[in-house]
């Protein structure tokens, strides 16, 4: 890599200096998808485009036509499916399960094709031989051709069909057809896999049963074109703009060092009383998500990373350890000023909601809103337990914060020194080098950031108590305890300031800890890393893990959290049953249930092999297999067998199988989006055609012109297109490389059943995918479509009952702390896989929309479920990390205070989560009455123990911090689950009335 190529960093020099910009008119920006005429991305395009463009000239150079064939445009084709976008490594081993196909699928009709020719006698073969030379001559005499060219002919007009042959052809396929579908779904990275395997596997059904002999080669036809679309691409990921993953990891890194800045400018708004957006703050959470997203599958190659730079592979893997923690300090601090802000909406909810019954009282309506009973217990606890304006801090208490600011400030220099950095490092590769001189100024600034961020952090964390106790002098009694407003110590109201100050100025020493760690390795790497070298790589074990993985190495991208490949619970039942002899039924640890009466073992096959069978993959499989063979089906007869080779029909079946999806809302989205990108894609490949070749039979010079214009557009749109045409994209360049390829075919190549030229080739070409988008439609829909709301809803009840299992190990850890502390850890880690595979649930929401659904749940409910899910897991990740690590006394305090461990608390903790789960996956109604709202629990617990109150000397006490996140963790988990139980009230509604009772205390 050059100087010119150097990567740009993605904070100027200057970013961090505050100033103030004169408001002026707004600039108008670009649409997303046009907002990429920068240096990196176009260099992006450069290459997919000439990679693309080189394989659509293969079609107008006669040699190269006439050796791979009329299917040359499917090189070009290839490279809209997998345009070489971005690294070497991604994109070979993307390609790979492409080719592994197309192999897979290529030997399998081979086997395939061996058995069906056996299933015919050989006396029945040569007769049928003797008959196709007889027809052959006979029609050869008629017409004047060859004899050979006539037989030809008549087989692919299905003169040798055979029933027998059909069928084991049709049987042997669809199951290959099957079982890659299923794949797919069990591993998404092996979509590519199971696209280019199932056209592979086409070729042979479709044409080979009329096959009168054994012909292997009848796939090369597109496995020829389709691997040298593969090869070009490599070859122009080397040759133009080449990026290691290393380099590309750098990039990341930066980007993400520059995100955390969200976190601290946001706390630095609340401390000064500052207005604060709760959109922004989830924009800046995603946007920090998202980077993090995109590094864990580049990791995951690092080690087969060949390269020039100062690091190596472990190097980089050491720092994104690091750089793993600040990312969930960071989120962790945001994530507190969601909730405080989320827990203002609420209050400005209940208040309005309060209103209204008090304007309904006064003109007897009678009338009450579904959850009423819950909303009215609600408002009365969120009164008591919060103060007037949960967004804003406690007033009073500005010049506490003077130590927290001014760490704050340290932290936004360091992340800015950090970025300047690794920006420099990742410049110093083949020319440029890094000079002693730099890599000692860089040691030494960081080491003094380092340095100042611990005195700050120290001074942060002695003074804030100290500062908080003559701040809050009026808030304690001559003995040192806290007193309340009105006068009882059992009043929590004074707590919340206490342990709101608390809490964010420990959250703050955290982030600052786990970024000072990231400085450090920092300089600990330049240090002993100054000079560029060659490093080659480790081991390739780590890409073929990567690719037969299903989940990528982020464990928990929704949490804002990614861990190392870790077991989860139910993978780690053999080292806790080991110890758990007090729990004896830990087989399934992961369930933590009892099982009932046993059944026979028949009954369980029968169950497992149904529910297999009619799960989604397997539903998705099935239809696939369906509507193959109803597609297919003319090809088999012999009086339709010639007219549909001559009009490609193969394109109806190929666009019915790749139309299909599991869910209705994708296949919504994905029929839609084929049928604009066919015509769009067949528009302007006739616009491109007549331009570049007028009326004539094509001139090369002048399509390879239109082509190039052409290729640019479609290339840019495939690249940076919305996600959610991408689909249309590569239709739109799919049938833009079909029509100039077979209109050039019609005049260049000999060959029985080409489509014609220009709009002729439009027309069927259009024809054809529609048919197959019909035969999709039909076969998805009936007799009933699998909806992405049901199973979205279906995802949410597991979520909750996984969430379930959580609590109850938390509890179990707390009871028995030394012996359930790995449980624990390991809960832990499955509550960080469990916020991943909520994160996935978000563009299947996105689709929601799309499809026709009659049940109750709409794509604004699952929205706000979702997010309550994830905010319910965050809490019990924090608890379960925080909770049992207490010193003995602080955690006797937050058992008793909270009721954590109370019996009854439990078990209504437990009813509703079982309610909450029950309502998702079957749409019943919950209860009218339940032990909601939860929070209640805690302020009950709070008046029973009006003992245990808070002093001075807690306040001193370091450990003190830690144990009111834990308490604010707890709040929040039960302020999650009564969210969760209204928005399913107020979508499902309520049963079990009871008519008039207690509507007399509503108002």
């Amino acid at each position: 890599m050059t100087e010119s190529d150097e990567p740009q960093s993605p904070i100027a020099p200057d970013a961090g200096d505050d100033k103030t910009v004169p408001e002026g008119p707004r600039q108008r920006k670009l649409p997303a998808f046009l907002d990429h005429f920068n240096k990196r991305d176009l260099k992006v395009v450069f290459r997919c485009w000439i990679a693309t463009w080189a394989a659509t000239l293969l079609i107008f150079i006669q040699p190269s036509l006439d050796k791979i064939g009329i299917a040359t445009f499917f090189a070009a084709l290839t490279l809209y499916i997998a345009p070489p976008a971005t690294i070497l490594l991604p994109y070979l081993l993307s390609v790979a399960s492409a080719l592994v196909g197309m192999c897979l699928a290529w030997a399998w009709s081979l086997l395939t094709m061996k058995a069906a020719l056996a299933a015919r006698p050989a006396s029945d073969t040569s007769a049928r031989l003797a008959a196709l030379e007889q027809a052959a001559a006979q029609r050869a005499s008629q017409s004047g051709t060859l004899p050979a060219d006539e037989a030809k002919i008549l087989v692919l007009d299905g003169f040798m069909l055979d029933a027998r042959v059909t069928a084991v052809y049709y049987v042997m396929i669809c199951v290959f057809i099957y079982a890659l579908a299923r794949l797919r779904l069990t591993n998404p990275k092996l979509s590519f896999m199971q696209i280019f395997g199932t056209i592979i596997s086409d070729i042979f059904l479709l044409n080979a049963p009329g096959l009168p002999y054994f012909d292997g080669g009848i796939a090369s036809v597109l496995v020829k074109p389709g691997t040298i679309g593969v090869g070009l691409g490599a070859a122009s990921c080397v040759l133009f703009f080449p990026q290691s993953t290393s380099n590309a990891i750098m990039l990341k890194m930066e980007t993400l060092l520059a995100t955390f800045k969200a976190s601290i400018a946001v706390t630095n708004k609340r401390l000064r009383s500052e207005h604060v957006d709760l959109a922004s703050l989830n924009a800046g959470r995603a946007q920090s998500i998202g980077v993090w997203k995109a590094m864990q599958p580049l990791m995951s190659l690092l080690p087969l990373d060949i390269s020039r730079c100062c690091w190596s592979a472990d190097d980089l893997v050491e720092l994104h350890k690091a750089l793993q923690q600040t990312m969930r300090k960071s989120v962790a601090l945001m994530d507190l000023h969601i909730a405080a802000l989320s827990a203002a909406d609420q209050d400005q909810m209940l208040r309005l909601y309060l209103e209204e019954q008090a304007e309904d009282a006064t003109v007897n309506n009678g009338t009450v809103r579904p959850g009423h009973h819950h909303l009215h217990e609600l408002a009365t606890i969120m009164s008591a337990l919060h103060g007037t304006d949960y967004s804003a801090l406690p007033e009073g208490t500005a010049a506490l914060w003077d130590s927290p600011s001014r760490l704050l400030t340290t932290c936004t220099e360091s992340i800015d020194l950090g970025v300047r950095c690794i920006h420099e490092i990742n410049s110093c590769r083949w020319i440029k080098k890094l000079h002693k001189e730099t890599a000692s100024s860089f040691v030494s600034e960081l080491q003094g950031k380092s340095e100042e961020l611990r005195l700050l952090r120290e001074r942060c964390a002695a003074d804030t108590p100290e500062a908080l106790i003559p701040n809050c002098e009026s808030l304690f009694d001559d003995g040192g305890y806290l007193r309340s407003d009105g006068g009882e110590p059992s009043d929590p109201m004074p707590l919340r300031d206490i342990t709101t100050i608390l809490a964010l100025n420990q959250h703050i020493v955290d982030f600052s800890v786990a970024l000072g760690a990231s400085i450090d390795q920092l300089a600990f790497l330049i240090r002993k890393r100054p000079e560029s070298r060659i490093w080659m790589p480790i081991t390739i074990q780590h890409a073929v893990t990567w690719l037969i993985t299903p989940k990528s190495s982020d464990q928990a991208l929704g949490s804002g959290f990614a861990t190392d490949h870790s077991p989860s619970l139910t993978e780690a039942k053999t080292v806790v049953t080991r110890r758990a002899s007090n729990l004896k039924n830990l087989k399934n640890v992961g369930d933590l249930r009892r099982n009932g009466m046993p059944k026979s073992r028949s009954s369980k096959i029968i169950i497992t092999m149904y529910r297999w069978l009619t799960n989604p993959a397997g539903m998705y499989a099935a239809r696939l297999v369906i509507v193959t063979i109803v597609t297919s089906i003319p090809s088999a007869i012999p009086h339709s067998a010639g007219f549909f080779y001559r009009e490609k029909g193969i394109w109806a079946v190929i666009t019915a199988q790749l139309t299909l999806l599991p869910f209705m809302a994708d296949f919504v989205v994905s029929i839609v989006s084929r049928a604009l990108g066919t015509v769009a894609g067949g528009a302007l490949g006739m616009l491109a055609w007549y331009v570049g070749s007028g009326s004539g039979a094509g001139n090369p010079y002048g399509l390879g012109a239109t082509t190039a214009v052409m290729t640019v557009i479609l290339v840019w749109l495939r690249i940076w297109g919305p996600h959610m045409l991408t689909v249309a994209s590569i239709m739109c360049g799919a049938t833009f490389v079909l029509v100039i390829g077979f209109s050039y075919d019609n005049h260049h190549i000999y060959q029985y059943g080409l489509p014609g030229q220009g709009y002729e080739a439009f027309w069927k070409r259009v024809v054809t995918v529609f048919i197959g988008l019909l035969a999709a439609a039909i076969v998805h829909i009936f007799p009933k479509p699998t909806s992405a709301t049901n199973h979205v809803c279906h995802v949410l009840g597991k979520s909750v009952r996984r969430m379930s299992d959580q609590y109850a190990i938390l509890l179990v850890s707390q009871k028995r702390p030394a012996e359930n502390r790995s449980l624990c850890a390991l809960a832990e880690r499955d509550s960080l896989d469990l916020g991943h595979s909520l994160s996935l649930l978000g563009p299947s929401i996105n689709f929601v929309k799309a499809e026709m659904s009659f049940g109750p749940f709409d794509q604004k409910t699952l929205r706000k479920a979702l997010e309550e899910c994830h905010n319910l897991n965050r809490s019990l990740s924090r608890l379960l990390s925080i909770a049992h690590s207490l010193p003995p006394d602080l955690k006797y305090r937050f058992e008793t205070v909270s009721g954590l461990v109370d019996d009854h608390v439990i078990g209504d903790i437990m009813a509703v989560l079982h309610i909450i789960q029950q309502s998702f996956e079957t749409g019943d109604s919950l209860p009218e009455r339940l032990p909601t709202p939860l929070t209640r629990t805690f302020y009950h617990a709070w008046e029973q123990k009006k003992q245990v109150v808070v002093n001075k000397a807690h306040l001193r006490d370091e450990s003190y911090p830690q144990y009111c996140i834990a308490i604010s963790s707890y709040i929040k988990f039960l302020s999650t689950v009564d969210n969760l139980v209204l928005i399913l009230t107020e979508t499902l509604g309520e049963s079990h009335i009871l008519f008039g009772w207690g509507l007399e205390n509503l108002v």
